[in-house]
């Protein structure tokens, strides 16, 4: 999952921390063969993960990485900026990630069991 950060390809795209929770529901509750049947949970868990994250990612501007941080993660400069002590958005994402770990536990304990 370490291609996420920053968003698919360092692209600024959709932030990681969507991308990793989704991949985790998708490794409980996605298909494993061909010919297994479509699970109805893996879709109703990740419309929940992405409503959640727009809700905690809307007061910094959307669920894009480069709306929450903007950085350009191709230019090492921005990125050098970016993980200097003293800038803050690190924050960010430190607390977004706290956040959705914590809704992706509740959800998780909450939803039925996989298969």
């Amino acid at each position: 999952m370490a291609a996420f950060g920053g968003g698919p390809a360092r692209r600024g795209g959709v932030c990681g921390i969507l991308s990793g929770a989704a991949a985790l529901v998708a490794s409980l509750y996605g298909r494993t063969t061909p010919d297994d049947k479509w699970n109805p949970r893996l879709y109703e868990l990740n419309n929940k993960l992405g409503d959640k994250f727009a809700e905690l990612t809307e007061p910094h501007g959307g669920v894009d990485c480069y709306s929450l941080v903007g950085v350009d993660w191709r230019d090492a400069a921005q990125v050098r900026r970016f993980r200097d002590p003293a800038d803050r958005r690190r924050e960010v994402c430190t607390a977004l990630v706290g956040d959705m770990a914590a809704y992706l536990g509740e959800l998780l304990e909450s939803a039925p069991p996989p298969g």
